[in-house]
């Protein structure tokens, strides 16, 4: 009795609410007072405050998950994540197969955003990130991995003469032998991803402006070195933080880097990289690079996390938009390379948004 009591008393006597590790805000005691007033509907959200803030309560959810992971009975509350195989989570989501007018908006977008850079003396390169499942599909403990759209649209692309949009797919996969690049419990790659998806980026755009200053350079064992990663974003979903780790390379020695890194595009006040909080969060900021050789902007999404560090060393100058701030039109993408003039404009989306037919 109690242990069943265990939960009623503590969340009496604690003073803290819970924190959601689940992506979502927990009902507080103020919630309960929102509604109408009448006696159902106070019943029912006392009942939901007390699911949500009882004691022990993240303990007990924690233990849970573990115990469901243990006999490997994993599940998230959300149907777009997936349990694969050797403790490998994955995002799942259902796409459907691009039409001949989604495949026609596609080509439209890297069309008109190539011919305004052009028109501006500006090069034009698109780097798809692959999705975890396209580089480690024999880890996803299905028959196949989900369908991927991109698939079918870099097929279309093949045939329509877009050379500067890049599949780096088959270049990762040859990789994964030697090193794991995705995080297992992530849906991103790691360093060593990052890394040789900058090999393959840079020596494209070494061809494009026909410079071999930018020649892609190998970075070696001797730049990493292995650390445990906690609060993975996957293992946050299936509740299962505090149980699930993993060894991750991380940099062994950010005074390495020439870059120095702007808070914003209009900070001018450069500092040096620091690596130490293990978390590097894209947004719209600026790098320089005193050894780096002209100027290029990039647009990026989470995926550039840790991709940017490897591309900043080339350039003396690179301005990274994220977000809201992609010009979406022709007049305000306009604008912006005006704004910065680089030598090449890098756009790098993740593949999972080949689905998504551009607006």
């Amino acid at each position: 009795m109690l242990l069943i009591s265990c939960p009623f008393i503590i969340g009496l006597l604690k003073n803290d609410l819970q924190e959601s590790s689940e992506n979502r805000t927990l009902e507080q005691w103020d919630d309960v007072f929102n509604d109408e007033l009448t006696l159902e509907n106070t019943f029912l959200r006392i009942d939901k405050y007390w699911n949500d803030q009882h004691g022990l309560r993240q303990q007990l959810n924690n233990g849970y998950s573990a115990f469901r992971y243990k006999i490997g009975i994993v599940s998230s509350s959300d149907p777009t994540w997936h349990y694969g195989k050797d403790g490998w989570l994955f995002e799942h989501q259902k796409e459907n197969d691009l039409s001949e007018e989604d495949l026609n908006a596609w080509k439209k977008y890297f069309d008109y955003r190539g011919r305004t850079a052009r028109e501006l003396g500006i090069e034009y390169i698109v780097l798809f990130a692959p999705k975890k499942s396209s580089i480690y599909p024999e880890k996803f403990n299905k028959p196949e991995p989900p369908k991927n759209a991109a698939s079918q649209l870099y097929d279309y692309l093949s045939t329509a003469s877009h050379e500067n949009i890049l599949d780096i797919r088959s270049a990762l996969i040859s990789k994964k032998d030697t090193d794991q690049i995705y995080h297992k419990l992530d849906i991103h790659w790691n360093a060593h991803g990052a890394n040789y998806a900058h090999v393959e980026l840079m020596s494209r755009v070494s061809e494009i402006l026909d410079d071999n200053f930018y020649k892609a350079r190998v970075y070696d064992q001797s730049w990493f070195t292995l650390e445990d990663a906690k609060e993975i974003g996957l293992a946050k979903a299936f509740n299962l933080q505090d149980y699930l780790h993993e060894r991750q390379p991380w940099f062994a020695d950010a005074s390495r880097f020439c870059t120095r890194l702007l808070a914003s595009p209009l900070d001018e006040n450069a500092a040096p990289l620091d690596f130490s909080s293990r978390v590097i969060n894209i947004n719209s900021f600026k790098t320089h690079c005193p050894a780096g050789k002209g100027r290029a902007l990039m647009f990026v999404d989470s995926f550039s996390n840790l991709l940017w560090v490897f591309v900043s060393e080339y350039f003396q100058e690179v301005t990274y938009i994220s977000g809201g701030k992609i010009p979406k039109t022709d007049s305000d993408l306009k604008v912006l390379l005006e704004k910065y003039r680089p030598d090449i404009l890098i756009e790098e989306i993740a593949e999972k948004h080949a689905s998504k037919t551009p607006q």
